[in-house]
């Protein structure tokens, strides 16, 4: 995995951006140590989930919930959001499990959120503010490097 500082970043952008769409991941450091903030990752390393193993710690590790242990659900989610949701329940006539239950297959039921590789990057930059969307500002930059004029830079 390559490293490359937040200035570097923003002078190649456009060739980061192509490095990534073939599957590179590039670390971006920041501040006189050169920390690593952050990971450009291709959407698609980003969209996979992790396979998560069940029953790792089966024999180093162990509990037992005694028989009296109880909790409610206003204790599991907190008085605010259990009120919340008492009153949307009661709406139409559902209990807060219920409730919670309609609030998270509304959820699961809309589609993922998907955002731009050139918003990402942007946002890791960080130097831009401006009124233009993300892809606007990724495209005038890349026309920009075609053009006579900026061949000298900024």
């Amino acid at each position: 995995m390559k490293t490359m500082p937040v200035g570097e970043l923003k002078t190649h952008f456009s060739d980061v951006l192509n490095r990534v769409q073939r599957g590179e991941e590039i670390a971006v450091s920041y501040g006189r140590k050169k920390e690593k903030v952050a990971v450009i990752i291709p959407y698609s390393h980003y969209k996979q989930t992790a396979q998560r193993t069940s029953g790792v710690m089966e024999e180093s590790a162990s509990y037992k919930v005694k028989g009296d242990f109880k909790i409610s659900t206003e204790e599991i989610l907190g008085s605010d959001l259990y009120e919340t949701l008492g009153r949307r329940a009661a709406l139409d006539d559902r209990s807060v499990n219920q409730e919670m239950i309609m609030v998270i297959k509304q959820f699961l039921s809309q589609p993922p959120v998907t955002v731009s590789l050139d918003e990402e990057a942007l946002k890791l930059a960080g130097a831009w503010s401006d009124d233009c969307s993300a892809q606007e500002i990724a495209d005038t930059i890349r026309s920009a490097r075609k053009t006579e004029r900026f061949r000298g830079g900024f």
